[in-house]
């Protein structure tokens, strides 16, 4: 376990916890596209709490568990619109 930054030659980066060569505790990624993720990772993936932009405007907060929205969260749309509630595998219940 240790902690540094990695960038991929696309241009997208992460910085924070690492471990077994996985993205792994706390920490920020950024995709190419300027979305980004901080928050909570477990082997490699988005998993616990942690907050998503995407370069529309949207953000989520919440949890989060293997890459997807699950549990209590928050999401504010691009459009204003805003859901709050539980969250399953990614959609809202």
């Amino acid at each position: 376990a240790g902690e540094g930054t990695y960038t991929w030659s696309d241009g997208s980066h992460y910085e924070g916890r690492w471990q077994d060569g996985k993205k792994h505790g706390i920490g920020k990624y950024v995709w190419r596209s300027g979305a980004s993720y901080a928050g909570e990772w477990k082997d490699g993936r988005m998993h616990g709490v942690g907050a998503f932009d995407a370069p529309n405007g949207a953000r989520y907060v919440g949890g989060w568990a293997r890459d997807k929205k699950h549990g209590l969260g928050r999401q504010v749309f691009s459009s204003g619109d805003v859901y709050e509630g539980i969250w399953r595998a990614g959609l809202p219940e």
